[in-house]
């Protein structure tokens, strides 16, 4: 037999396949590159198209591969889009966070701390006896020596004592903090540190009183005043509680005022005289003076 009419006879033929617009039978080779073939005038009508043969092996993997492949980039493309929308969101929480009023409990923990530490390092500031000093008699003549720094030390105890109620009497109302709160409140506690700084300044050898005694006096009234700008900042921020007492909070910015008064006056007193330090035995008398204002100042307006 001929080798072409042997390779024939050997190729598997799909069934016959009929061309609706001839109306002529064909058949086609298994296993063919093409899925569709076409036979006929080669018109556009759909009649015209050939039926498809069956799908080899090599067909059916090609489609398994393609369909996983788009099942990956699909499963790819929505992770995307799951990062990016927990990312937005995360950005929206940061910014929402950014806005939101901070919480005063930091503040005031910090704020305590920093009032102990000043207290501590005042405590470190007392003279204590030497060696040189001995019995009974030497310490108590050493304590005489230096009772006008253990006085100091009474006075800015005290003084620091004060602040720090103050603050915690107030600032114990407060809801949240704003920007202008933190940093007055930050000046507040640099002057309650270097508290203990002007008392030894006060108490030196210096031969400079109305300098030392400004310096120190100086101190308390922008501590007094900087904490009013805090509560101040707090208050027209509407950080504070609803059922916030007025009273309270009269009567104690009553009491910074008449702080802040009373070292205030007795900055020029101690221009004329060494003994301006008992004006600040009046703040008793001060707080009653600007009360008795206060309520006369009332009276006229109504």
């Amino acid at each position: 037999m001929p080798l072409p009419a042997l390779q024939a006879s050997l190729t598997p033929w799909d069934p016959l396949t009929v061309c609706p617009g001839s109306g002529q039978p064909r058949r086609l080779p298994l296993g063919s590159a093409r899925a569709v073939r076409t036979c006929g005038s080669g018109n556009n009508s759909p009649w015209e198209s050939g039926f498809t043969r069956p799908p080899s092996r090599n067909d059916i993997d090609r489609s398994v591969l393609t369909s996983h492949s788009m099942t990956v980039q699909f499963g790819k493309r929505k992770q995307q889009m799951a990062e990016t929308t927990v990312q937005s969101a995360a950005g929206t929480h940061e910014q929402a966070d950014e806005t939101e009023p901070v919480s005063p409990e930091r503040l005031i923990y910090f704020s305590d701390a920093v009032v102990a530490i000043a207290i501590t390092l005042l405590a470190l500031e007392l003279p204590v006896p030497a060696g040189n000093v001995h019995g009974n008699s030497g310490v108590l003549h050493f304590l005489r020596e230096h009772l006008t720094e253990y006085v100091a030390f009474l006075v800015s105890f005290t003084a620091i004592a004060m602040h720090w109620m103050i603050h915690q009497r107030l600032f114990r109302y407060a809801t949240g903090l704003a920007g202008g709160v933190i940093r007055w409140n930050l000046l507040w506690l640099l002057m309650i540190v270097i508290t203990p700084f002007t008392t030894k300044l006060l108490t030196s050898e210096a031969d400079a009183f109305q300098v030392q005694f400004i310096v120190y006096a100086a101190n308390q009234v922008l501590t007094g005043l900087f904490f009013r700008l805090a509560f101040s900042d707090l208050k027209r921020s509407k950080l504070l509680r609803a059922h916030t007492p007025p009273e309270v909070v009269a009567d104690t910015l009553a009491w910074v005022t008449a702080m802040i008064v009373t070292f205030a006056m007795s900055i020029p007193v101690a221009l004329v005289t060494h003994w301006a330090s008992l004006c600040w035995t009046l703040l008793p008398v001060t707080r009653i003076s600007l009360r008795f204002i206060k309520r006369r100042a009332a009276d006229a307006a109504v």
